[in-house]
């Protein structure tokens, strides 16, 4: 069962598995769905285990398993870089979504040992499994690519690729003065493409 907020993406398959079937969750706002509507939701409709990133809504059967997938907890230490409202929502959920969920996925050894160090968990709960590129990810044939990107985005020729949101934590700025310097050096010839 795949948990949707947006009612078009649940009106359509997302998998192309018959076993996977969409449920819309109302409201969508995470305020009432976390704690109230999946518990709700998970007591009519019995699950073997619950699969969330970040959250683990506090009042699920006791019967449910669960697993959360904390990509980082950065928060705890760039809190700098997050507005007050966000901050305040993750520093009082995630950390007891750690402690009440049955395994961690982590994405990376650092995330992993941020968990352990910050939250004081068990590395025994904490399962690291690095993220994949999915299968649309795949070599092409280069010249229609590359005419594609001419043609939608005005991109020829050799370039480095960013893809990334704009936050200040992942510190674009840093990635523009270090291309700025290997080319006002010589030292690329490519385009930085953001």
């Amino acid at each position: 069962t795949l948990y949707l907020t947006n009612a078009e993406a649940a009106a359509r398959p997302l998998v192309a598995d018959s076993r996977f079937h969409n449920r819309l969750l109302k409201p969508s706002t995470p305020l009432l769905r976390i704690p109230f509507v999946l518990p709700w939701e998970v007591t009519r409709r019995p699950l073997d285990v619950l699969h969330t990133q970040y959250t683990v809504p506090p009042f699920l059967p006791r019967i449910t398993r669960t697993v959360v997938t904390i990509h980082d907890i950065s928060w705890e230490y760039y809190p700098q870089f997050y507005e007050r409202k966000t901050l305040l929502h993750l520093k009082t959920t995630v950390p007891g979504s750690a402690r009440r969920a049955d395994r961690i996925v982590a994405i990376s050894h650092s995330s992993k040992n941020d968990l352990v160090e910050r939250y004081r968990l068990s590395p025994d709960k904490i399962v690291v499994t690095p993220l994949a590129a999915n299968n649309n990810f795949s070599p092409r044939e280069t010249r229609s690519c590359r005419a594609r990107l001419l043609i939608k985005y005005g991109v020829q020729g050799r370039f480095f690729l960013y893809i990334g949101n704009l936050a200040p934590r992942k510190n674009l700025v840093r990635l523009l003065r270090a291309f700025a310097w290997l080319r006002t050096h010589r030292r690329i010839e490519e385009k930085l493409v953001v």
